[in-house]
């Protein structure tokens, strides 16, 4: 029996993460897998069970991660946001904050997110981008409904979840190193709130 090397995971899931960013889960191939890994498709198996076992490794707990965090994020003990009123809070205060939650997803600045949303066609996850927005959008009514029940139009959240997935996708395809990414993500998100707080106070 071969014996299982991490060194040799890790050429796989890199090598799979080309495969399927170029040509989406649907188009990519095992073959073309492991001749980027430089290994064979019986070695492959020895560490997969398919191609979707594979590409579920690499989106799986970002996935998972957003989840989480979206339903319980009031819950989670150890943030900078602990405690934090958003609403009343100085935006060169909230910036490290937010950069600094977005760094603990840190694969959201690989090309994890990216496959999730874009590529995942075929498998468990191809209606992932809809969820995370629908998600999304319940966590951006509640914090309406918490500041302001009678604002005139709740469905915004809608539209605020939408465009926040779009813009990240758009940041990760554009700018190529984390830190870029990593700015650009901070940067996003503190527009994000920044506009919900005023429209809300404004009401």
């Amino acid at each position: 029996m071969q014996i299982k090397k991490d060194e040799m995971e890790k050429r796989l899931l890199s090598a799979a993460r080309e495969e399927f960013l170029v040509n989406g889960f649907q188009g990519a191939s095992i073959r073309g897998i492991v001749k980027s890994a430089d290994t064979t498709i019986g070695n492959f198996y020895n560490y997969f069970d398919s191609k979707e076992a594979i590409f579920s490794d690499l989106v799986a707990d970002i996935y998972n991660g957003f989840s989480y965090v979206l339903a319980h994020h009031n819950d989670i003990a150890g943030s900078d946001m602990d405690n934090v009123d958003i609403y009343n809070i100085d935006i060169l205060v909230l910036r490290p904050m937010i950069r600094n939650e977005i760094q603990k997803v840190i694969s959201i600045l690989d090309n994890s997110f990216l496959l999730l949303i874009e590529k995942s066609k075929g498998t468990k996850y191809e209606n992932s981008k809809q969820e995370l927005i629908d998600m999304m959008s319940e966590h951006f009514l509640m914090h309406i409904e918490e500041v302001n029940q009678n604002y005139a139009s709740p469905d915004i959240g809608k539209v605020l979840a939408h465009q926040l997935i779009e813009g990240a996708i758009n940041i990760l395809k554009v700018y190529k190193k984390p830190e870029e990414k990593l700015d650009m993500l901070t940067e996003l998100m503190i527009y994000t709130i920044a506009g919900m707080v005023g429209m809300l106070k404004g009401e």
